[in-house]
């Protein structure tokens, strides 16, 4: 069963409307443009006008510039997460370490606060492949230091999920405290979901397993401690998770993977693809006790991130996760 989804509709950013300077010699021709305008309004029947509605105007990808260097900016954001009661810090991800390929320097931070995850994967399941929190950190070729994160809203929107609630709130604070603490950059506020070009479970591969959600988990580690090729960087029991605090969700567990000879030449073309790597693996049981494994489409992922001529190796990794995921979820 595939319910892959990645119909992309990626829109360029746009500038908020700003009144534009007429010099006096303008003002005639301006004031005629006016009364044609007005002209039309009042042709117009009632309601017949569209009300301004905000246009798409991300993918979800929150970025800016640091005020501080690559590992003050490194360090602070460590403290500001270690520092915080209610975060762990459960991954760093050094990407420029782990390739062969010339990538200047690039780290992911991968954290958690299973109070604010649970219920967002309660509501929308397949969120657990976009969480714990990720901060992605790198530098590129003139020392300028960026900082990104996926959106809020972009994460509920992806999967599903349409009451927000108390979760934007939390997590935009929690997200906004970190980088403030670790940046000197204030982030405001965050792209809401009608500016964010993203529909419901695009870009997800979605596979039906034939085993248990731990039998399809065990499946996938033994197949990858198997494979010299790839390793795993971080195992997530994300129902675990949510019982130390006191909330229920159904079985949902997720693997980390790297193959750095696949994915180092991706993030070198496009240095913000650093936030979607290493590959992400969910295995979980829907309310129809369905056993599925979820992972990104690397296409979507490319075209997420405007990330141009690496077919070759953009094919040679969807085939890799096609086969992997086509042996996890045989009946053992």
């Amino acid at each position: 069963m595939r319910r892959g989804m990645w119909l992309m509709t990626l829109a360029a950013a746009c500038l908020v409307g700003f009144p534009a300077c007429e010099s006096k010699g303008d003002s005639a021709e301006t004031d005629q443009k006016k009364s044609a305008q007005n002209d039309q309004n009042e042709e117009a029947p009632a309601g017949s006008q569209e009300e301004d509605k905000p246009e798409p105007t991300s993918n979800g990808l929150v970025e800016f510039e640091s005020n501080k260097n690559f590992e003050a900016t490194l360090s602070g954001l460590t403290d500001a997460i270690e520092s915080n009661d209610k975060l762990n810090l459960v991954a760093k991800v050094d990407h420029a370490a782990d390739s062969e390929e010339a990538i200047e320097a690039n780290t992911l931070f991968v954290f958690g606060n299973p109070n604010v995850s649970s219920p967002l994967m309660k509501e929308g399941q397949t969120a657990g492949i976009d969480l714990p929190m990720k901060i992605l950190v790198w530098k590129d070729k003139n020392n300028a230091v960026h900082v990104a994160l996926n959106a809020p809203d972009y994460v509920a929107k992806r999967h599903g999920v349409e009451s927000l609630g108390l979760f934007r709130s939390q997590l935009e604070t929690t997200l906004g405290s970190v980088i403030e603490a670790g940046t000197g950059v204030s982030v405001g506020s965050m792209p809401q979901a009608e500016e964010i070009a993203v529909e419901a479970e695009e870009g997800l591969i979605t596979e039906e397993s034939q085993n248990s959600v731990d039998n399809t988990f065990r499946g996938f580690k033994k197949q990858i401690e198997d494979n010299e090729d790839w390793s795993i960087v971080l195992e997530v029991n994300h129902t675990k998770n949510a019982e130390k605090v006191g909330r229920t969700i159904s079985p949902t567990r997720m693997l980390m993977l790297k193959n750095s000879e696949m994915t180092s030449p991706l993030v070198a073309g496009k240095q913000s693809l650093g936030i979607e790597f290493p590959v992400r693996l969910l295995i979980y049981e829907t309310k129809k006790a369905e056993i599925l494994v979820s992972y990104d489409d690397p296409e979507y992922l490319a075209e997420r991130h405007g990330l141009d001529g690496q077919q070759e190796r953009l094919d040679k990794l969807s085939r890799a996760l096609e086969k992997m995921v086509a042996i996890g979820i045989e009946e053992k």
